[in-house]
């Protein structure tokens, strides 16, 4: 699966390192979005009432920054020396198992030692042949749906039990798989052979159409999408502007109108496609007038680094530390809030043992699989990475 680097697409740009100001406004992002959807969770095992759609919220940023920052690494690593699809689709891969296989046996492991009762979605939801399709990402895979409805709930495998919010990774995992074919494939006629791309395409795209039409977030393929289009506008030349902060707080302000219009006038649905476009353009708009004020301080930047770093274990183990810690305290005046500092630490040492450990698995992988190549431009830093 080797192609020469010359084949590179000449009409399309390289995309400029992301500033220190842009790295810092991404991170503030997925701690935040891992933080909504921790606190929408924390209302819904405690019974805390919360009306806001804190969780719907949270899974629409990290799907608009997963579909920005993926779009925007591609960018760049088309200017370097092919293969691609293989090294993107490992990159992908050990960023997403590495920290999500310890989750998951964590998760099972805790479901086996205490009984939790059942959470989460009907269907197969515990047991062998939950694990095994969480596993493989099969969970709420659209032809188990569509079977479903024939045979009954045998096979209709769903998150495993208290890790409900394992619903969305499939959806993103094979998002990828798409966007790799079709980026790489297609957009840049890399050669793939024809088994590996039909046998990836054969199980990816009915993920990626299905979620693009209804799914559990009711089009999440598509608020990716805004989050890739919003990526290549800033790549294009948008990053190069002189103009940043005039040009970013008149974007803000007419951005930050319209989805307050349309939150008002048809609700907070924030998996609707119109308020993904409105938060997309929010956050060139933030992007842009960071970019044209001065270096925020070290400091604040580290913050942001620091609460970003563990917020994919974070996404992964919160809600079975929250329900972990409800069973254990149950009617404590303080569960709640005792049980959202848990997540924290426990997301914490995954983090520590596991998931930031993504990049060297990664490398390793591609040692193995891949021929050396001659050096070729710089990769992205490290921070540019979702």
């Amino acid at each position: 699966m080797h192609i020469s680097g010359e084949q590179t697409p000449g009409s399309l740009k390289p995309p400029a390192v992301l500033s220190p100001n842009a790295v810092a406004l991404l991170d503030l992002l997925r701690a935040a979005a891992a933080n909504l959807v921790l606190a929408g969770h924390a209302g819904d095992v405690f019974g805390l009432g919360i009306a806001a759609p804190l969780g719907t919220m949270g899974v629409g940023v990290f799907f608009i920054l997963s579909g920005f920052l993926i779009t925007h690494s591609s960018l760049a690593r088309m200017r370097r020396a092919g293969p691609w699809f293989g090294p993107f689709m490992i990159d992908r891969s050990a960023r997403i198992f590495t920290a999500y296989l310890p989750a998951l046996a964590l998760v099972a492991a805790a479901n086996a030692v205490v009984d939790l009762g059942s959470w989460g979605q009907d269907g197969v939801s515990r047991g062998p042949l939950a694990f095994a399709g969480n596993l493989l990402l099969l969970q709420d895979y659209p032809l188990f749906q569509a079977a479903n409805r024939v045979i009954g709930e045998a096979f209709r495998i769903r998150s495993y039990n208290t890790a409900e919010p394992f619903w969305t990774i499939p959806i993103e995992y094979w998002i990828y798989v798409v966007f790799g074919l079709g980026f790489f494939g297609l957009g840049c006629r890399e050669r793939l052979g024809r088994a590996l791309p039909l046998a990836l395409a054969a199980v990816a795209l009915p993920v990626a159409i299905w979620n693009a039409a209804a799914g559990g977030g009711d089009g999440l393929t598509l608020i990716w999408l805004c989050g890739a289009a919003g990526s290549f506008v800033w790549s294009q030349g948008w990053d190069r502007s002189r103009r940043k902060l005039a040009t970013g707080l008149i974007v803000l302000a007419v951005a930050g109108a319209s989805l307050l219009g349309r939150g008002v006038k048809q609700g907070w649905n924030f998996h609707d496609i119109g308020m993904a476009a409105c938060e997309t353009l929010i956050l060139l708009g933030a992007l842009s007038a960071l970019d044209g004020l001065a270096t925020l301080p070290r400091r604040l930047r580290g913050a942001c680094a620091f609460f970003a770093s563990y917020s994919y274990s974070l996404y992964l183990v919160h809600n079975t530390a929250l329900i972990v810690v409800r069973h254990a305290l149950p009617g404590a005046p303080a569960a709640a809030a005792l049980a959202i500092l848990a997540a924290h630490l426990v997301a914490f040492a995954m983090h520590l043992l596991f998931e930031r450990r993504y990049r060297a698995v990664g490398s390793w992988l591609k040692r193995r699989l891949f021929r050396p190549r001659a050096p070729t431009s710089a990769a992205l830093p490290a921070a540019a990475a979702p």
